[in-house]
Formats: structure tokens, sequence, C-alpha cells
């Protein structure tokens, strides 16, 4: 059965990533004149995918938590089952398990397959035996992967020196996924009135893995000597992850005065533009998005000397580096930002957009996309 090259099929464990993440990727795709279809659970993203012009199957052996390969097995057939129904020319895996079993699925069906590592994550972070167990079966899988993406150069080599993945198929997506920072994320385009006072902002998954706890630690020791600045916090509590932080913890810091919560939210621009500086304390990260969003909208940036975070900020130039799981290091540096003119701050913010439109923005993602679908396409027929 021949291809439909014009049929480009991406994969993800949410919905919710591929809207949040990729829609703009999508968009200049359906304008190029592919058909996207996406797979992955349905939830509430899926009509607004669909209102841009996607396609939308949902995969009902796909959980994200966890792998049994036993459990597993399941959601290979299915995906197996998709692939040969739709035979579309080329395949894009991101997040684990579609990147793990997504390649298998695609080299049964005969199909060429990409897998966009997009963080390292709990599964290298950490080194239980879930861990362990994770990081054979990934070794195992990406062998019928076509080519994996990596966000940053860091995570490209812990692949390569563990022998997951040969030389010849990794590939670095140095801009991450991209910012449109021309219109959606452009400044000039909103008019948001600023939170009262000096402020600071958390905005992510709230898990340990992200910094939170240092966040905490560091508003608490800010606030000894500075009572009058604000810390803000926003963002899902995720319960299925390992590395989970719970509600009583998050409604204890509130009952302690340390922070204020907002909760999770659709859209985080109005919260970005509400603050004076965006903090994420993360321990790994692919390519921070949240950072390439407060950056583009001219928002000073605090982050650690870790991998998808330092790439993003010019150290006291477009904002400030600490070291990960260091609380102390990190009020340090919230200090010096506190203690900046208001002129100075501002200047950071400006210098911190001028280098995320230069650096990553979406054009150069859509190059590196379109080459890619077009030499495999061809490649295909």
């Amino acid at each position: 059965m021949e291809a439909n090259n014009n049929v480009v099929l991406m994969v993800a464990n949410t919905a919710w990533s591929l809207f949040k993440f990729r829609r703009g990727l999508i968009k200049h795709l359906i304008g190029s004149g592919y058909e996207i279809i996406l797979l992955a659970p349905a939830d509430e993203y899926v009509p607004r995918l669909e209102q841009i012009g996607a396609k939308f199957v949902s995969l009902e052996h796909l959980v994200a938590k966890g792998i049994n390969p036993f459990k597993d097995v399941f959601l290979i057939r299915e995906l197996v089952s998709h692939y040969r129904s739709i035979r579309p020319g080329l395949i894009f895996h991101y997040t684990i398990k579609p990147n793990v079993y997504g390649s298998i699925a695609a080299r049964i069906a005969g199909i060429p397959s990409v897998s966009v590592i997009t963080g390292l994550g709990y599964t290298f972070i950490n080194n239980d035996l879930v861990s362990k167990i994770g990081r054979m079966v990934y070794k195992f899988a990406l062998r019928y992967t076509d080519e994996a993406w990596f966000l940053n150069s860091d995570d490209m080599e812990v692949f390569l020196s563990r022998n997951i993945i040969p030389r010849g198929k990794a590939r670095l997506l140095s801009t991450g996924e991209g910012i449109d920072a021309e219109e959606e994320f452009n400044p000039t385009n909103y008019t948001v009135d600023k939170w009262q006072g000096l402020n600071f902002n958390f905005i992510g998954r709230l898990l340990f893995d992200k910094g939170v706890e240092e966040y905490i630690q560091a508003a608490r020791e800010v606030k000894a000597t500075h009572p009058d600045v604000h810390f803000h916090l926003l963002g899902y509590i995720n319960v299925n992850n390992p590395s989970a932080i719970g509600e009583d913890t998050v409604k204890g810091w509130v009952k302690e005065g340390l922070v204020t919560y907002h909760g999770s939210v659709d859209d985080v621009k109005p919260f970005i533009l509400s603050s004076s500086c965006v903090v994420l304390p993360s321990y790994r990260e692919g390519m921070s998005t949240i950072l390439m969003e407060s950056a583009a909208l001219g928002l000073p940036i605090i982050t650690t000397n870790i991998p998808g975070c330092r790439e993003l900020v010019e150290d006291k130039v477009t904002g400030f580096l600490c070291e990960a799981k260091d609380a102390k290091g990190l009020a340090m540096q919230m200090d010096h930002f506190i203690n900046m003119s208001d002129a100075d701050r501002g200047q950071m913010g400006r210098l911190g957009r001028i280098k995320i439109e230069r650096q990553f923005g979406l054009k150069k993602v859509f190059e590196i996309y379109s080459q890619i679908i077009t030499r495999y396409v061809k490649a295909f027929r």
C-alpha cells in the first residue's frame, strides 16, 4: 500500500501538549498543504486542535503514568492499527511512551518516524528501579526510530554517552519548540496592569523537579528582609507524577503567607505580564517554554544553570542564573534583582526579548520540520 505523502502524524501523551507546544507548527504545516492527524488520549483541547484544521484520533490505551510492557503491548497494537490504516508519509513522536512504543509500531508498519525528546524528566533525573527500567526500554525502542531530535546538547550527549541512540540518528533542535515572538508573545499587543509592588512569579507544573520547593524556601528567606515583596505560584498539581507536590502542601504555603496561588490557567500571558520577574529553578528541562514565553514578553527571568534553562538567559544581562537545588543561591539572585533600578530591570527585559527573537523564533522551527518532512516523504515514495 502506498503512503499518503501529504499526511503527517503527530503522537503525544496529551492533546493539551500538542495544543500548548505545537499549535503554531500544526497551523504552519496545514497552511503548507499537509494534512495533519494528531493521536493522543482525548481531553478538552481536542476541539481547539480541530478548530485550527487538524484531524484528531483518540488513543484508548495510552496511559501516561508508568511503563508496563505487558499492558503497553495493547498500545503498540493500537498504534500499528492506526499507522497501517492512515499510512502517513512521516510520524513525529513526542513524550516518553509515544517515543518508545510509537517507534516500535512505526517500524512494524513500515513508516519512517522521528522521536522528539522534549526533556529527560523523572526517568533520567532519578536512579530508582522504575527509572532504570525506563532507560532500558528507551534504549531498546529507539533503535527503531529513524531520527531522534533533542532540544539541547546536554540531553543529546546523555543519550549518546549511554549508547541509547547512535550518533548518526541524533539531531539537535537548538531552537527548542520555538515561540511566536512576532504575534502571540509580543508585549506590544497587550495592555495588562502590573501587580502592585515588586513580585516574583513561578509558572509551571507543581513538581519538586521544577524547583518549587527551592522557590518557596527562597521566598521565605527574601521576605524576612523584604516583607513588601510578593511571590506568586501558578500551575497544575499533577498528582500522577512521582515528583508531584500535594495540594495540602500548597495550601500550607498560602496559609503561611509565602505565596499567592492562582491555580492552573489556559492562558499564562496575563500572569507573565503582571509580574516583575518570572522564576523557574528547575532541575532539568528540554528547552523551557515558560522561560521563552516570559523573555519574549519582555520579562527578566531567574533560572538554574542547567540544560534547557541556561540557553535562554544571559547571566546578569537578560536575567540571573543560580545552581539547581540551591535555595540560598536563588534567594541571593532575587535580592540582586530587588536592588536593581526600574530602568535596569526594564533594560534587562528588553534585551531578553531580543535574544528570544533572534535565536528561538518559530520560523527556524518551520524550516527544520519542512526540510525533514520533504526528505522522508521523497524517500518513502
